[in-house]
Order: C-alpha cells, then sequence, then structure tokens
C-alpha cells in the first residue's frame, strides 16, 4: 500500500532522494533504494546479500536498526549474506557459517557465538588466540604452556581459542581457583581507538588481550614491561 511505501522511504531516510535520478545516487543510497523496492512488496522470505556494506559506518547503525525494527514489525523472514559478524550478532536470531562453501557451523547465533565448534568459526567470531593445543583431561598444552579447562574436551579437539576481553592483564601475580596464571612481557600494544590490543609474550605463546583506554592508564602499561595474565577455565573454549 502506499502508506507502508511511505513508512519505508520515511525509515529508510529516502525523503531527499525521491525525485533524485538513479544516475546520482551514491552506492550507499542504492543499496537502501534497493531495499525498500524489495520491502515493498512486503515477501514472505527477503533475500539480502551484504545489505549494509556500501553504507557509512554512522549509518550502517541506524540501517541496523531499522532493518531490526521492521523485522520484528512485519515477520518477514530475513535470509542475509554478511562477512560482519557484528551484523550477524545484532539482527540474526539463527546462523550458519560457511567456509569455502561448506558449513562449518549453524545453531542460534548465541550458541554459535558462545561456543565456536572449529578454528575458522573462532576466527571469523573475532577471537584473536586461536592455538593447536593437546589435551590431558582437563588440561590443554599449548606449546608446552599448561592451561586449565572447565572440563575434559571431546577425543576430537586439537585447538583452544580465547577472546582477548577474556585475557585478564595485572602487574601482580593473580591467585584464584579456576584461573590459569601465566607470567609473561609486553610485546606490543596498539591503539584501536576505543580500545588498546595489548600482545604478551609468555615466552612460548603470546597471547592477545584487550584493554580500555583507562584501564591502560590506571596500570601503567608499556612495552617490555614484566606482567601476569589469567584465563578464567570457563573461558578457555577446547575446538
Amino acid at each position: 500500500s502506499k502508506k507502508w511505501v511511505r513508512a519505508l522511504i520515511e525509515q529508510l531516510g529516502l525523503e531527499p532522494l525521491v525525485r533524485r535520478s538513479v544516475r546520482y545516487l551514491s552506492g550507499g543510497e542504492k543499496q537502501r533504494v534497493s531495499l525498500a523496492r524489495a520491502l515493498a512488496v512486503n515477501p514472505s522470505v527477503l533475500l539480502l546479500d551484504e545489505p549494509l556494506s556500501a553504507l557509512d559506518p554512522n549509518f550502517r547503525e541506524d540501517i541496523r536498526d531499522v532493518l531490526k525494527k521492521l523485522h520484528q514489525e512485519v515477520k518477514i523472514t530475513f535470509l542475509m549474506v554478511t562477512h560482519d559478524f557484528a551484523d550477524m550478532l545484532f539482527l540474526g536470531q539463527r546462523t550458519a557459517i560457511l567456509n569455502r562453501g561448506k558449513i562449518e557451523q549453524i545453531g542460534s547465533v548465541s550458541d554459535v557465538f558462545e561456543r565456536p565448534a572449529t578454528p575458522f568459526v573462532a576466527d571469523f567470531l573475532g577471537m584473536k588466540n586461536v592455538f593447536p593445543a593437546t589435551f590431558e583431561g582437563t588440561r590443554a598444552i599449548v606449546d608446552g604452556l599448561e592451561l586449565r579447562l572447565e572440563a575434559p574436551p571431546g577425543e576430537d579437539k586439537s585447538y583452544v581459542a580465547i577472546r582477548s576481553e577474556d585475557i585478564i592483564i595485572r602487574k601482580d601475580k593473580i591467585s584464584e581457583n579456576g584461573m590459569s596464571v601465566v607470567q609473561g612481557k609486553i610485546a606490543d600494544i596498539i591503539d584501536r581507538g576505543l580500545f588498546h590490543e595489548v600482545s604478551v609474550n609468555t615466552g612460548k605463546v603470546v597471547f592477545r588481550s584487550t584493554l580500555s583506554k583507562r584501564d591502560l592508564f590506571s596500570l601503567n602499561l608499556s612495552e617490555k614491561k614484566d606482567v601476569y595474565i589469567a584465563i578464567q577455565s570457563s573461558n578457555i573454549h577446547a575446538l
């Protein structure tokens, strides 16, 4: 209906473009127009191939919000292809991770994100610490370094994966149950804008952690300083 089309134009921010020739639209504007055209017919299934990829970062978040709202309101099934796991986390309910045309893992978004099944999935989900490992009971051995797991892994597991935000950095040794604590030296500190990525060399393995600017300042960290890293056993994933 005309009312539905007008609502789409408003929600997708297309009012200034209504009378403009397609030849003079930017890539992001064309993408928004294509999305409106697809939704205008009120389909039962909407196929979206990288619908947010050509949008500038500020407007991308706005359109992501609009897509979620539209999905909730019109109850249309969205089947979306994306290489951005942030889109998947925000918009998705179920997900399939593909690698070279084959499904690596399929399930609810929360299950896949919290329990990646393979090194490829872990890497796609932004896990910065993925290492080959051998296992002995609840111990994971990574290049001679011992890490403690919450429970013995299955026999088919051969890697461990740890999110950078789950690696705690302290100047003094931490002594808590269920924690793997390793001494190391800061190898690198990279400013990522909203946070800092800190690499810690333990002599055998280099771990990457993320710290807020406030935490980096309060810890007074710099390259070549000795530190301790601590990882909760529940945050070490066997793959």
